[in-house]
């Protein structure tokens, strides 16, 4: 099992927003969180960048994706789903281990 999961959906998204990307040195999906601490809750993002020396390259679905080595526990578990709906569009991340 990768440590994200990216829906048919999200991968169809990411594809058609990494051909808008082309002539750029962003080849990679970035997945990450921020906040967490003390009662905050954590957001995630993803967004197109270049690998640093601190991540981690992965190919998840045939998406290339960097995550820093420090988010990898974090992450784990991760799905990533593409939802579209009445005038709302957008990434959405939900844990797996979550219920």
């Amino acid at each position: 099992m990768d440590i994200i999961e990216f829906t048919p959906a999200a991968i169809k998204k990411l594809q058609d927003l990494k051909q808008t990307q082309k002539d750029t040195a962003e080849n990679y999906v970035r997945i990450g969180s921020r906040g967490g601490g003390c009662g905050v809750a954590v957001s995630y993002f993803l967004g197109f960048d270049k690998a640093e020396a601190d991540d981690k390259i992965l190919t998840i679905n045939n998406i290339d994706c960097v995550i820093q080595k420090g988010q990898l526990l974090q992450l784990q578990g991760l799905k990533v789903e593409w939802l579209e709906n009445e005038g709302q569009q957008g990434f959405q991340f939900v844990h797996r281990g979550a219920n």
